[in-house]
């Protein structure tokens, strides 16, 4: 497997980790600190880690920008740079959940000025997250790959 299949087989991975958490949630009812997609189904401490889901970002934003090359010719380049930029904006409320980790400020009540703004749980907030991410990835690679 190509480094570059492999990078979008962990964000597809990522994305559906969201929606079955979700599911936890949303549907069968669960508590949000014990819905953690397949992951938290197999260890629930590791879905609690502020520092696995900083590095999962910065490991996303990394990989974004390193095979930003590989749409120079397509005429979708734009959404892989626009993937990038709101893939910065994730990040960034990252680097916020871990500096409140880093504080003290207990999981149960962390949130960021945009998931108080517009009103959504943190669940919510990373499903959008990654599902929006990934539509301007997956028109550049359908265009890509045609």
């Amino acid at each position: 497997m190509t480094k570059f299949k492999l990078f979008n087989f962990i964000l597809i991975a990522h994305l559906i980790e969201h929606i079955l958490q979700c599911i936890q949630i949303y549907i069968l009812h669960w508590s949000p600190m014990v819905a953690g997609g397949l992951l938290g189904l197999i260890y629930l401490p590791a879905i609690h880690n502020e520092y696995l889901h900083f590095s999962f970002a910065g490991f996303h934003l990394i990989g974004l920008i390193y095979f930003r090359n590989k749409f120079k010719l397509n005429p979708y380049y734009f959404l892989w740079s626009l993937a990038i930029y709101w893939q910065v904006f994730h990040f960034s409320e990252h680097v916020t959940l871990l500096t409140m980790y880093f504080k003290g400020v207990p999981m149960n009540i962390r949130s960021t000025p945009l998931q108080i703004w517009i009103g959504l749980t943190r669940a919510q907030i990373h499903l959008l997250y990654n599902f929006i991410g990934m539509i301007p990835i997956t028109i550049a690679l359908k265009q890509k790959y045609k």
